[in-house]
């Protein structure tokens, strides 16, 4: 599986909470990235992590905080609107990922195998 299908499928979804959050430019060595899409591209997971988590907003809303690394190392962050599924169904995926953890797989793997058998990926 290429980056780039990689990048689509993990951060499908995210909407910038600003129209103006690109181009976004690396304040460290002046790197500017035009797009979402080049900004993933170009861009390292910090600590072989998504760089995705759950944060609230100045006004109390949840949010979600994207880290990535330049290539220069710097860090970079960028703020998205929630994508959480709040439906009866995502609560049921939640919980499922949930008692995987419970039996002892990692929060990564548990999620990695539900979105396999939700594809119709081998698990």
């Amino acid at each position: 599986m290429s980056k780039e299908h990689i990048a689509e499928e993990i951060y499908k979804g995210l909407t910038p909470l600003s129209k103006d959050s690109f181009p976004k430019k690396c304040c460290n060595c002046g790197k500017t990235f035009k797009s979402f899409y080049e900004f993933i591209i170009q861009t390292r997971a910090i600590r072989n992590s998504s760089g995705l988590r759950e944060s609230i907003d100045d006004d109390g809303n949840p949010i979600v905080q994207l880290l990535r690394n330049c290539t220069c190392e710097s860090t970079l962050l960028e703020n998205f609107r929630e994508r959480r599924d709040r439906s009866k169904e995502g609560e049921t995926r939640r919980d499922r990922i949930a008692q995987e953890i419970k039996k002892g797989k990692d929060a990564q793997t548990a999620r990695n195998e539900l979105l396999n058998i939700m594809y119709d990926h081998e698990s």
